[in-house]
């Protein structure tokens, strides 16, 4: 946990789910603030700067466009990675000579939903008894497709992990 005066850096969640959350501390400050000629300055030029951001959206006809243009860059980068694993990964599904079907199936259900268990989802999804099921599971593994999420002796949960990871900022 890292303090400073302001306030606290605090670790929440546990492995991949884990974030950082910052805590200020409460107002007023202790010691109070010193107010000096250069606290002084730097708030008055922030001030100035506040205003000249005003200033450029008066004069933007639309600024909701420049938002638009990058979240529409962002939107269309995302889409290209996801195309380009959806690829790459498709030709390993592929390799799954005598599964394929349901491979491909169980594959093209992971960009829906990329968690999945072997009895309450490929058990069910691709209607395969247990043991074919968890070889499924077995094979994309091999494949680095998916990768045990959580750990259980029953219902474990697997993740399609290199789709996840496009999300993750």
């Amino acid at each position: 946990m890292k303090t400073n005066r302001a306030g606290k850096f605090m670790s929440e969640g546990k492995s991949e789910s884990a974030y950082k959350s910052f805590v200020p501390n409460n107002l007023p400050p202790n010691p109070s603030l010193c107010y000096d000629d250069e606290l002084i300055y730097l708030v008055s030029e922030a001030n100035r700067y506040i205003g000249r951001l005003d200033e450029i959206t008066d004069i933007l006809i639309a600024p909701i466009f420049f938002v638009y243009m990058y979240a529409r860059k962002e939107a269309v980068d995302k889409a290209r990675k996801i195309k380009a694993l959806r690829e790459i990964d498709n030709v390993k599904v592929q390799s799954l000579l005598r599964i394929s079907e349901n491979a491909i199936k169980l594959y093209n259900h992971l960009f829906n939903k990329p968690t999945v268990s072997i009895d309450s989802g490929v058990c069910i999804l691709l209607e395969l008894s247990y043991p074919n099921a968890e070889k499924m599971i077995d094979k994309f593994i091999d494949l680095g497709i998916l990768k045990l999420f959580v750990e259980r002796k029953r219902n474990k949960i697997y993740v399609y992990n290199d789709y996840l990871q496009l999300f993750k900022h």
